[in-house]
């Protein structure tokens, strides 16, 4: 038998819609076997006659449609397949092959569906033959699944219930099952698959699950295409009632003071407001303590009943009642003996300070003269109001002329800046005018400071803030030729490890302002010279001149002074009797077009440099 049996190669061709055009390789979606093959003696003809089964499975990945083609590629001179259309000068395939569209379901070839067929060729009995099979169809395009999340309802609150609903369907009619990810406390995804799928994600978020919820969706096919839809959800913090503790009823006599601790919190920590009602003359609320003090005069004898509640601005919490009863206390007779009388010295009102000295006497009778009430003054200028570290200035310190912060400066003011600002001296001009001369620290925290001038019996103090500010350094130098000492311009000057640089002016000079106080390390890269690198020190408030550098040329300047002499010409050898050697020769050319303009010539001096 010379029957051979050759795969197909895998490949791919511009599909066609019929017969007229050749159909798209498909050998990777499919498995060809074939059994049975046998070759036989034509006796009429003299031909061999080789036939094969072949069976052609699709394994399931694709769905293909027809017509279906099964293209037999042979070698061997006048080979024939029977039944076969095309051959080998058919412009389709250039091959037989055979039609075995008729087998096929609804012009498809489904998943794990089979064709099966008989090939039988005929050739010369002295002719090699071998044979390709190859699948030829159109592959069905596969879509992936189509995804819907439904409308639903965000933000939702804590405690309460998010539902959202998903659609899938397969444009295909493939399968569908859904998924949703992430996996998340309190939440639960179901879903049902099927050629139309649905899912629903319900929520229900607890205390401390407020925020934003990032969901995403899938939808997968049997094929393993695939849908995602991604939906944020928010989560809004619920608002619990605020919670006030009962009270212990409370008892106490005319004249004193009681002090009730109101215990409230929020389970959100929300902002609180407490209140009172109906809340009796002489008591108050203070929310900063959360008390309520209450100091009955002489005429509040009798029980009260407050009713305590606490709010968050939204919600109010159950209040609870607090019960004083206040007893009467019995009154004193004009001239009794233990009768109190208390004079209270004059305060000033309004003020400016946070704390006033109450005075007075007790009994002092009618010949007791009050004392004065403390003065405040308010100082309303102040010129200059900012310094440097390191300054020293008269500063002007203007006070209010009237009113009940008028200023009273005398020879007895003393006036004070704040630490690190030495005051040296002070001449007050008038009752609202002093000059103070002040020196700040060179190591003086920068800010803001009150002034503060202080009198006989009165403290003024500045509403407008004298600033200390951090001190100015500076670093100032000039660049020059080592050779030449003639200015370098446009070299560039800066601070290692800093953002402050400068560039040398027409007369090499630079200035380096606002450098932090402290040692420092100077690069300086000019034109056509030698780069410098050298540290210094700054001090705060100094300006520091660094002199004079010099940096040498790395390129000819024919400015410099000459480099080689007649003498140095002559130093070559030339007034040897025996005549220099060629290397001498050289060297002495080379030196006497340097003296003449070796900077024209293009001549290069033992460093490189024309």
């Amino acid at each position: 038998m010379r029957l051979r049996w050759l795969v197909a190669a895998l490949g791919l061709a511009v599909a066609g819609p019929a017969h007229g055009q050749a159909l798209q390789r498909v050998d990777d979606h499919l498995q060809i076997v074939t059994a049975n093959e046998r070759t036989t003696l034509d006796r009429a003809t003299r031909e061999l006659v080789s036939t094969v089964d072949v069976r052609v499975f699709n394994l399931g990945g694709r769905i293909l449609e027809g017509p279906f083609h099964l293209v037999a590629r042979t070698t061997g001179d006048n080979v024939r397949v029977e039944g076969a259309l095309g051959g080998t000068n058919d412009p389709l395939y250039q091959a037989a092959y055979l039609d075995l569209s008729t087998q096929l379901t609804g012009n498809r070839l489904a998943a794990n569906q089979t064709l099966a067929t008989t090939l039988t060729f005929r050739y010369p009995r002295d002719t090699v033959m071998t044979y390709g099979l190859e699948p030829r169809a159109r592959l069905v395009e596969e879509r992936a699944p189509t995804l819907t999340v439904l409308p639903f309802t965000s933000p939702t609150q804590e405690n309460e219930t998010l539902t959202l609903r998903v659609q899938a369907s397969d444009p295909d009619g493939d399968l569908v099952t859904l998924s949703g990810f992430p996996a998340i406390s309190n939440a639960v995804f179901s879903a049902t698959g099927g050629v139309a799928a649905a899912g629903t994600f319900v929520f229900t978020p607890t205390n401390g699950q407020a925020g934003f919820y990032t969901l995403r969706f899938e939808a997968s096919d049997t094929l393993g295409l695939s849908t995602a839809v991604t939906v944020q959800v928010e989560i809004s913090k619920a608002n619990r009632p605020p919670i006030i503790d009962g009270f212990n009823p409370r008892t106490m006599r005319e004249g004193e003071l009681v002090q009730v601790d109101i215990s409230v919190r929020d389970p959100d920590g929300a902002s609180l407001t407490i209140s009172g009602v109906p809340l009796p003359s002489n008591a108050i609320i203070l929310p900063d303590t959360k008390t309520l003090v209450f100091a009955p005069d002489f005429t509040q004898a009798g029980a009260y009943d407050i009713l305590m509640e606490v709010s968050d601005g939204a919600l109010t919490g159950t209040p609870q009642t607090l019960s004083i009863v206040v007893e009467d206390v019995p009154e004193v007779l004009e001239g009794d003996p233990n009768t109190l009388t208390l004079q209270v010295d004059p305060v000033q009102s309004p003020t400016l300070i946070r704390q006033q000295r109450i005075t007075g006497v007790v009994n002092g009778g009618t010949n007791i003269i009050p004392r004065p009430a403390a003065r405040v003054g308010l100082i309303s200028g102040l010129s200059p109001s900012t310094l440097r570290q390191g300054q020293s200035a008269a500063v002007k310190i203007t006070g209010t002329a009237s009113g009940p912060f008028a200023t009273h400066f005398d020879e007895t003011s003393q006036v004070r800046f704040g630490p690190g600002i030495a005051v040296e001296q002070v001449v007050a001009s008038n009752a609202t005018s002093i000059i103070a001369q002040i020196r700040v620290d060179a190591d003086a925290d920068p800010g803001v400071r009150q002034v503060v001038v202080a009198s006989s019996n009165e403290s003024a103090y500045s509403m407008v803030g004298f600033l200390v500010d951090a001190g100015l350094t500076s670093l100032t130098g000039r660049l020059v030729g080592a050779e030449t000492t003639n200015a370098i311009a446009g070299a560039v000057v800066s601070v290692l490890g800093t953002t402050f640089s400068a560039v040398t002016g027409p007369d090499g000079s630079f200035s380096l302002t606002g450098l932090p106080p402290g040692e420092h390390e100077l690069l300086v890269n000019p034109p056509n010279h030698a780069p410098l690198r050298f540290r210094f020190t700054v001090e705060t408030g100094v300006a520091a001149n660094i002199g004079t550098i010099t940096s040498a040329p790395t390129v000819f300047d024919p400015t410099a002074p000459a480099a080689v002499s007649l003498l140095s010409i002559l130093g070559r050898g030339l007034g040897e009797a025996s005549g220099p050697d060629l290397e001498k020769s050289k060297q002495a050319v080379r030196d006497a077009m340097l003296l003449v303009g070796g900077n024209e010539a293009g001549v290069l001096d033992a460093y490189g440099n024309q």
